[in-house]
């Protein structure tokens, strides 16, 4: 696999789970990873099973190729970080066009499901741009860089993800009262 479609593909995966954890905001807000101790991917997908909501379904297909995808990007990272010199995951050209990827994934989401307009659009990735930075990278990089395995990482970062992805959705909010403003004129 091309180092471009991989890096889609981890962003893809990584969107829906990211999804997935905004979506279930109300078990997240009270989630202590702490009370959790994830020896193997089986026992993350039976922790998210015995959730019983309704997007397991999703979480579990994503589950099957995310491991795979996880060490690829580690080794394309630790590739490039060994040839650059330079120590910091969130300055890597690898995890730039994963940030890149998941600002594709969001807007194509909020256009096909509202329109476009472009002054809509505009304020919209202006709002986006500042919940990224704040959120994704320590987000992303609880995952990416996690020693203990990607499951661990992910539900460590569940935290930040779920920041994040209230911020987006107040920033989708705005995006929706746009359109609609817009729609009635």
């Amino acid at each position: 696999m091309s180092e471009e479609n991989l890096i889609k593909n981890y962003a893809k995966a990584y969107y829906t789970l990211s999804r997935f954890i905004g979506e279930n905001e109300v078990f997240f807000k009270t989630f202590d990873p702490g009370k959790y101790n994830f020896n193997n991917d089986k026992q993350f997908i039976d922790f998210i099973s015995e959730m019983k909501l309704d997007k397991v379904e999703n979480v579990k297909a994503v589950a099957e190729v995310y491991p795979r995808l996880h060490k690829d990007i580690n080794d394309l990272i630790l590739k490039e970080i060994n040839a650059t010199g330079n120590k910091d995951i969130s300055k890597t050209e690898i995890f730039a066009k994963f940030k890149v990827e998941m600002f594709e994934l969001r807007k194509t989401d909020l256009v096909i499901s509202y329109g476009s307009k472009k002054e809509c659009l505009e304020d919209w990735q202006d709002g986006y741009s500042d919940c990224r930075e704040d959120f994704l990278i320590e987000a992303g990089l609880s995952v990416i860089a996690a020693g203990a395995g990607i499951w661990p990482g992910l539900v460590a970062g569940a935290a930040t993800m779920l920041k994040y992805e209230i911020c987006i959705g107040r920033n989708d909010r705005d995006y929706k009262k746009c359109m609609g403003r817009l729609k009635t004129k």
